[in-house]
């Protein structure tokens, strides 16, 4: 029998134990530092995660374990509380052409784990990029699905000297009727059509040295918006305005409406589910049914609720608008 590896990761103050008979997979740092800038890395989905070492009585909360064997497939079951990943997964990996879609992959099935066991801990997961008007405790959060604009409005967030406080989730968690937002994840997987159309100025904000090969909306590219952060991790009761964008690059008349947020508790429900709820298909061959249930689909509608009633929200808009003018009026 082969040797088990162990690693050991914090994330948000949850202790996250690693095994596996595959020590590659949870050596690789692609997966789980900025190790490269890699499309595929955890970081562009969570702010850190802080490696930790196996010190005496420490507590762990996620226990996940790899098990790699000759089974005809991948499986994921819970065993004792403990995540199990059992099949050809040395196989998978060492084959694998898109990363992304890997067991730790940022479109994966861990980061769904993560986002899951945050709630557990009272921490839910908006789908979302956020930023911070500078000199002020506003915090503007961008909700939306794949395709909805996000990536659009956050680029043009740098282009405002907007401050970034998350790229693709944004944390928040609700202690006497007071909410606590924590800092997101500060990578950004580009589509290249995104800064080669849409805003060429910011290739020289970003120092990328960009040289047309293709269509460059097929084309991607992680850019660390660390530089552009917003200073603390954390933000107490802030100011909220939450946008629900639709970008479309040749629209010509925007549309804009401001929103009852007593009307978009569905809506927060279900962008908080984005991150958990649906199935798995690993390595483009594997399908893994939803971790998510009734009982965490209730919770986090309730936490939806309480998040509107408990924020401070200044303002909700819907807008249907080209790139270059995504934030006008909701700035001002």
């Amino acid at each position: 029998m082969k040797k088990q590896q162990t690693r050991l990761f914090t994330l948000l103050g949850m202790n996250i134990e690693l095994t596996s008979n595959y020590p590659e997979i949870l050596e690789n740092d692609e997966y789980f530092l900025d190790k490269n800038g890699k499309l595929h890395s955890l970081l562009s989905n969570f702010h850190t995660l802080i490696q930790g070492t196996a010190a005496a009585g420490a507590q762990i909360d996620v226990r996940i374990a790899i098990e790699d064997n000759l089974e005809d497939t991948l499986t994921l079951s819970v065993q004792n509380g403990t995540y199990l990943f059992s099949g050809p997964i040395r196989n998978l990996e060492e084959n694998c052409e898109d990363r992304r879609a890997s067991i730790f992959g940022n479109m994966g099935i861990f980061s769904k784990i993560c986002v899951l066991e945050l709630e557990k801990r009272g921490i839910f997961s908006f789908h979302s990029t956020s930023f911070v008007q500078p000199g002020t405790n506003r915090l503007y959060l961008i909700l939306g699905g794949s395709g909805a604009g996000k990536s659009t409005v956050l680029l043009k967030a740098v282009k405002e000297e907007m401050q970034i406080f998350g790229t693709e989730l944004t944390h928040f968690s609700i202690k006497d009727e007071k909410v606590t937002l924590y800092k997101g994840s500060l990578w950004q997987n580009c589509r290249m059509g995104n800064l080669v159309v849409d805003f060429p100025s910011l290739l020289r904000t970003f120092s990328i040295d960009y040289a047309a090969n293709g269509n460059p909306w097929k084309q991607y590219l992680s850019v660390d918006l660390k530089p552009w952060q917003y200073p603390e991790d954390v933000m107490e009761q802030p100011e909220i305005v939450i946008l629900f964008p639709r970008i479309e690059s040749d629209r010509i008349e925007a549309e804009r409406y401001l929103l009852k947020k007593s009307g978009i508790a569905y809506s927060a429900y279900d962008n908080l589910s984005d991150k958990v709820s649906p199935p798995s298909y690993l390595y483009n061959s594997v399908f893994i049914p939803s971790i998510d249930g009734g009982i965490e689909q209730i919770e986090r509608m309730k936490a939806a609720e309480k998040f509107l009633r408990c924020a401070n929200i200044q303002a909700c808009w819907k807008f249907l608008t080209s790139p270059e003018e995504c934030l006008d009026v909701v700035l001002a």
